[in-house]
């Protein structure tokens, strides 16, 4: 009666779905919301809700959440149908032929028609596992079994479903669950603590009426999941399921029955790049020829850390029967099967620098050196030429993109220990996927050329802000700039995590090998791509404390490698495999030249000859000598080459190394020469008369050469002008005589000058001279001062008359000589003085004539124009002229008493022209001097100097007795005397 009615209510479902899906058809690979009832809510990628409709597509990150009493269904595709039942919470993720449910809470129930193709896959995921699905019946619940306690149950009504979780040791396990089972996978203790699930019989009561609703609503369900057997009718049928009991009773913990059947235990094998961590895989031990409902604990007990491969050995299993009893103590034929732990060396990449330089004797060094794990690593290369991006998936999966340059991916298939080397170049996307049938899997390693219009948001930023990368990344593929530049044009704006990566994209994987690092829980049950906890990419790290030190060096002319040295540091060095990138140091000598310079000199004719010996070098390295040969010399005046004839390079050690430098040139240098020059005058070229002919006293000036400025007196080559002028046929005082003089110079050389145009006397004499030289051209010689001013001598000469004195005696003082100083020597003077004095007094006397006479008693006087005239004087003093008056006395008698006068001293010119008269007189009693006139007459007064004798005149009283008696009278006074 129930069967019927849920065939009833199948069909009606059925027709329904038909009658949905004519009225609108979709493309396989879209999601779209078939049916649904009661409160049902669609939230977009961001959280929003949105729209509900039947038939509405999803978008990929959208979820589905379903009120109380609600349900609904969702088309996967044209094969796949989910349907949440209430109060559940789904998010849909679809990546190209990848899908991806999450069950957040709540029940769903999943019917997968068609089993998938190898290229496609789809998960469940819940909190606690991740449920892989090929082409099964199933259902999962996510949801509090008791109070405070969640779970997730897991039940397959047909085929088998592949379960990976964590268990309580950390490590990811994988457990297929077969139809008619059922998996219950308890949350953690604490938040990223493993699990451990049980697997039981599956029961009419783990279905709920939910799910036993949607078989039943399907006739087609209903017989895939009976499949013709027993137990699925018993499974729909409420009681009628196996609890495990008869398991137990056939597989008891006690009793004598032994399973001789072979039962293989096979640890699997797993190998990485070397990281540092230890390398295990203890879970994941394939088990053979167990009984159906019997379980096992097994564990492989292998690790490894360092590169080598060590075994993988079972170290533990325990087999139990459905009732949880350990029987392993009945198997007696298990046989273990190790696998194989490989850890393979990094590959690292052990750089040095290059150099080049021309041979200089030094060892050519370069320090630069280094270890990368960069297999792309140039050195001096940007820091963004090698750089690569990580990309994630709407799965969760890792995509690699290499946005510049090259990268170097390492893969290590942990299903067969392969390790692959994959290069990425610019505008390659690098992605990981399993593929084959169970049991049978490999990874596969997908790499894409991507045309712009695929490029990733996360690159079109990067370039945005390196130009660039972006330049160099368009070169080395050819892509349209212009197209890019577009595609980065149409960006949002600029968040801080790009500000952040664009400031430094070198953190990016970039300048870096890349380790694909894959999870040993990877077997067995779909071709899918990975998701970021099965695979992901990491940069290989180097142990810090390595370090490298380049010891090449390359002194002599050629090429080395830059070697170098590795210090490990504590580093296990059979942890790493190294490759070289090692520089080269060259020697050369094609890119330099080296020039020897022969010296070159100059100088003024020495009569010494003239060598440069010396040879300078440019292009030789410090510290490197040289030695050579130079050919040349020069005496006279002129030039010629000084040329390298031989040479030598020796190095620092003093060791010929010549032949290290092929590219020498010789450059000659020039000796040179020049006149020695003479500048010859003739000592002035105005002198005084001297009274002899004025021979030149010619001095020769050095003009160049070390002596310059130094002069040179010439010598005459004869003596005495008077007899020179009469040897050469020249009357004294004209003619043009030829005078010679010579120079010594300090070269040892002569040089002649004749000089002519000399003359006698007062006047202008013009000179020519010409100069004979011992060198010739090696000598040049001026003659300057070539006219000659005789002048009038000037010299100071002083002709004084003589000066005469005497008494005047009345007859003419005359001197007739005259004093000559300051006449030159080898004249002498004629001259005459006039002047007369015959009174007394003073006059000059005057130099009345002179003449000066040369040795040849010519009269000169003309070339004399210092010649001054001083009179002398005439002196003609007073004669004494004595005057004398005579004396008388006599007594007074009334009468005058006088004495004559008389005169002595006259000149007898004067005699007679000269009276002198007395003139005295004395009557009166008393003395008077006897005084005198003095008539000269035609003599002169001037011409004597008078002198007196005055005589007195004395009168004495009369002594004759006289009596004078005075009168007498006498009146009556009447008022007069």
């Amino acid at each position: 009666m129930k069967r019927a009615l849920w065939a009833a209510l199948l069909a009606v479902m059925i027709v329904l779905g038909l009658a949905w899906a004519e009225a609108e058809s979709y493309e396989a690979g879209t999601m779209r919301l078939l049916r649904f009832d009661g409160d049902v809510e669609i939230l977009d990628a961001d959280g929003l809700p949105r729209f509900v409709l039947e038939n509405v597509r999803f978008a990929s990150g959208e979820t589905l959440r379903t009120g109380e009493d609600s349900q609904a269904s969702v088309s996967l595709d044209d094969s796949k149908i989910v349907t949440l039942d209430a109060q559940s919470r789904v998010t849909f993720v679809q990546e190209s032929s990848h899908l991806q449910l999450t069950l957040n809470e709540g029940t769903i129930f999943l019917d997968v028609q068609e089993k998938l193709d190898e290229n496609e896959s789809f998960d469940i995921q819940t909190t606690t596992m991740t449920a892989g699905i090929r082409g099964t019946i199933v259902f999962l619940s996510e949801k509090e079994e008791e109070p405070g306690e969640r779970a997730t149950v897991f039940g397959v009504l047909e085929g088998t479903a592949q379960v990976t979780y964590t268990d309580t040791a950390g490590a990811r396990r994988m457990l297929d669950v077969a139809a008619g089972r059922k998996l219950t996978v308890p949350a953690p203790a604490e938040e990223g603590a493993g699990v451990v699930p049980a697997l039981s019989p599956l029961t009419h009561e783990d279905l709920g009426r939910f799910v036993t609703e949607q078989v039943l609503a399907d006739e087609t369900l209903v017989r895939r999941v009976t499949n013709g057997s027993e137990e699925g009718p018993r499974l729909l049928t409420p009681g009628g399921a196996s609890d495990g009991a008869a398991d137990a009773q056939a597989y008891p913990a006690d009793g004598d029955w032994v399973w001789t059947d072979p039962v293989t235990l096979v640890a699997q094998s797993a190998s990485k790049l070397y990281d540092g961590k230890p390398l295990s895989r203890p879970s994941d031990v394939l088990v053979y020829g167990l009984p159906e409902t019997v379980s096992i604990r097994v564990a492989a007990t292998g690790s490894r850390t360092d590169a080598g491969q060590s075994p993988n050995e079972i170290g533990n299993y325990q087999i139990f029967n459905s009732s949880g009893e350990e029987i392993t103590a009945h198997f007696r034929n298990i046989r273990c099967v190790s696998g194989t732990l490989v850890v393979d060396p990094i590959p690292v990449t052990v750089w040095t620098g290059s150099a080049e330089k021309v041979y200089d004797g030094t060892p050519l060094t370069c320090k630069d050196a280094g270890i990368t794990a960069e297999s792309a690593y140039v050195h001096g290369e940007p820091k963004w030429r090698n750089t690569s991006v990580l990309t994630r998936t709407a799965l969760g999966g890792e995509n690699l993109v290499s946005a510049c340059g090259c990268t170097w991916v390492h893969g290590t298939n942990p299903l067969t220990g392969e390790t692959r080397d994959i290069p990425l170049y610019t505008g390659q996307r690098l992605s990981i996927r399993l593929q084959g049938e169970e049991g049978h899997e490999e990874l596969v390693f997908e790499v894409k050329n991507l045309a712009p219009a695929d490029l990733p948001e996360d690159v079109l930023r990067l370039y945005r802000h390196n130009p660039d990368m972006l330049q160099r990344a368009c070169q080395d593929t050819g892509w349209n700039l212009a197209e890019v530049q577009k595609r980065i044009a149409e960006l949002s704006e600029t968040t801080e995590a790009e500000q952040a990566s664009a400031a430094a994209p070198e953190t990016l994987l970039g300048s870096a090998n890349v380790r694909i690092t894959l999870d040993s829980g990877i077997t067995n049950y779909n071709s899918r791509p990975l998701t970021d906890a099965e695979a992901h990419f990491a940069p290989v790290e180097l142990e810090p404390a390595i370090t490298v030190r380049a010891t090449g060096a390359q002194t002599a002319i050629g090429s080395s490698l830059n070697t170098y040295e590795i210090n490990w540091g504590g580093a296990n060095a059979q942890n790493y495999t190294l490759a070289e990138k090692l520089g080269s140091l060259t020697v050369t000598t094609s890119k330099a030249s080296v020039t020897l310079t022969a010296a070159s000199a100059e100088k003024v004719y020495d009569g010494e000859m003239l060598t440069a010996d010396e040879v300078t070098a440019e292009g030789l390295p410090e510290g490197f000598t040289l030695e050579a040969v130079v050919n040349g010399s020069q005496t006279e005046a002129g030039e010629s080459e000084n040329r390298i004839i031989s040479y030598s390079i020796r190095n620092r050690e003093g060791r010929n190394v010549t032949i290290a430098f092929a590219n020498v040139r010789t450059v000659s240098g020039t000796l040179k020469v020049t006149p020695l020059s003479l500048s010859i005058d003739c000592g002035g070229t105005e002198r005084m008369y001297t009274g002899e002919p004025w021979l030149p006293t010619p001095t020769a000036t050095y003009q160049n050469g070390p002596h310059a400025g130094e002069n040179v007196p010439g010598a005459r080559l004869s003596e005495g002008a008077r007899r020179l002028l009469a040897s050469a046929g020249t009357p004294l005082g004209g003619g043009e005589p030829g005078l010679r003089f010579r120079f010594g110079l300090f070269t040892g050389d002569t040089v002649d000058l004749t000089v002519t145009g000399v003359k006698q006397g007062v006047g202008t004499h013009t000179l020519s001279g010409s100069v004979v030289s011992s060198v010739g051209d090696s000598l040049t010689a001026s003659f300057t001062g070539t006219t000659l001013t005789v002048k009038a001598n000037d010299a100071p000469i002083t002709l004084t008359a003589a000066s005469a004195e005497k008494v005047y005696d009345g007859t003419a003082l005359t001197a007739d000589g005259v004093t000559v100083t300051g006449l030159p020597a080898g004249f002498t003077c004629a001259a005459a003085a006039s002047g007369s004095q015959t009174d007394a007094g003073e006059s000059a006397n005057t130099v009345a004539s002179y003449a000066i006479l040369d040795a040849e008693e010519k009269d000169v006087t003309a070339f004399f124009t210092g010649v001054t005239t001083a009179p002398g004087k005439l002196t003609v003093k007073p004669a004494p002229l004595t005057v004398t008056t005579g004396s008388a006395s006599k007594v007074y008698d009334g009468t005058a008493l006088t004495a004559p006068a008389t005169v002595s001293g006259l000149v007898s010119a004067d005699e007679g022209k000269v009276t002198v008269t007395a003139t005295g007189a004395q009557t009166a009693v008393g003395s008077a001097s006897n005084a005198y006139t003095i008539d000269w007459g035609t003599a002169k007064a001037g011409n004597y100097t008078l002198s007196e004798t005055i005589g007195t005149l004395t009168v004495t009283a009369n002594d004759t007795p006289i009596t004078l008696t005075a009168a007498s009278a006498e009146k009556v006074y009447d008022g007069t005397a």
